[in-house]
């Protein structure tokens, strides 16, 4: 029973991993927005890397939506 836990484990601990990810982009792109409102960087250069970093946290979201039906349909499967 503890082995067929497993993969719920591991998705879930993954899942936590990308939701920590996710919140070190957006305080990434926080800190870069902060540093636009202030002048100390020009719009061109922090576009592409706004860009960039929304591009890799939609990755990591659709992989987290993935993760989260992953274990509902471990959890869910029919009895065998």
């Amino acid at each position: 029973e503890v082995r067929e836990n497993r993969p719920v484990t591991d998705a879930t601990e993954k899942i936590k991993a990308i939701t920590s990810e996710i919140a070190k982009i957006d305080t990434q792109i926080s800190k870069m927005m902060d540093l636009y409102a202030l002048g100390t960087i020009d719009l061109d250069v922090i576009s592409d890397k706004v860009a960039s970093l929304n591009s890799t946290k939609t990755t990591l979201q659709k992989a987290k939506y993935y993760l989260s039906l992953l274990i509902q349909l471990i959890l869910y499967q029919p009895m065998k």
